[in-house]
């Protein structure tokens, strides 16, 4: 049924709680790592974010358009 949604609430220090890294990504930040939200904290640049970061700036170098002129 289309018209049905499922919502559950869930709270983001409650997902938070149990991270170990954390970061938002997007196309003008890529890749940042969030070092705390509330009283959380979390490695500034934890492996997974660097290998991540790494990767992708990789990627952009070699097969990446520039859009300066």
């Amino acid at each position: 049924d289309l018209d049905r949604r499922d919502e559950a609430k869930v709270l983001l220090a409650e997902v938070l709680e149990d991270g170990v890294e954390v970061f938002c990504t997007g196309t003008m930040g890529e890749i940042v790592p969030v070092i705390g939200v509330d009283a959380l904290e979390f490695p500034t640049d934890g492996p997974v974010t660097e290998r991540l970061r790494s990767a992708f700036r990789k990627l952009v170098a070699t097969e990446g358009e520039s859009v300066v002129d």
